[in-house]
């Protein structure tokens, strides 16, 4: 056995400790995706991203392929520049302002146009419909999103804060709107959906 693949022996018995403690994880495919590798759980591990960054690092150690160099410059630059998904996240931005200001893609108005004309078809209204009953089926089979339990309890008192506001000891009403919405943590919403009390 080779150092890569003691290595990925290591995160396997590293993994369940992992998901148990909630830990922000990623996908390593012990295989990459530039050596064919699927996305299978006989050729996936879940980790950390500076485990994964080391994954790739000994793998290129140990086989020498260059797509696994790549990886881990790509996955290094995205440690330094503050977060896992900042770079994703600032590309998608930087494209998207040059296609407002080219009027391009999402922002062509012709593009537009055809978009609307295409999802208002009775075709596409059907699909829609189906994809919700499906979703809709699933859900409250599994009882989640709004089919868990207690969820319909927690709905209408977050309908009741909506409409009458929040009823904060020592700062009294709290009212609600859109525009305090934007300003309230979800933490704070949670946390008075559950223990507030509305007026």
């Amino acid at each position: 056995m080779d150092k890569y693949l003691k290595y990925i022996a290591h995160l396997r018995r590293k993994e369940a400790s992992l998901i148990n403690f909630n830990i922000k994880t990623q996908t390593h495919r012990i295989t990459p995706g530039h050596a064919e590798g699927k996305y299978t759980p006989e050729n996936s591990v879940r980790c950390t991203l500076e485990d994964h960054i080391l994954a790739h690092k000994i793998r290129w150690e140990v086989y020498g392929e260059t797509g696994d160099l790549s990886a881990v410059s790509m996955m290094t630059g995205r440690v330094n520049s503050g977060g896992d998904n900042v770079v994703p996240v600032l590309g998608a931005y930087a494209t998207h302002e040059v296609c407002k200001r080219n009027k391009t893609g999402f922002w062509d108005p012709q593009q537009q146009r055809l978009n609307a004309l295409k999802g208002n078809t009775p075709e596409v209204r059907k699909k829609k419909g189906e994809g919700g009953s499906r979703g809709n089926q699933v859900i409250r089979e599994k009882g989640v999103g709004v089919y868990a339990p207690g969820q319909a309890a927690k709905s209408g008192r977050a309908s009741g804060m909506k409409r009458k506001g929040f009823n904060i000891e020592g700062l009294g009403k709290l009212k609600y709107s859109s525009e305090d919405r934007l300003s309230l943590s979800e933490t704070f919403f949670d946390y008075y959906v559950t223990f507030g009390k509305t007026w």
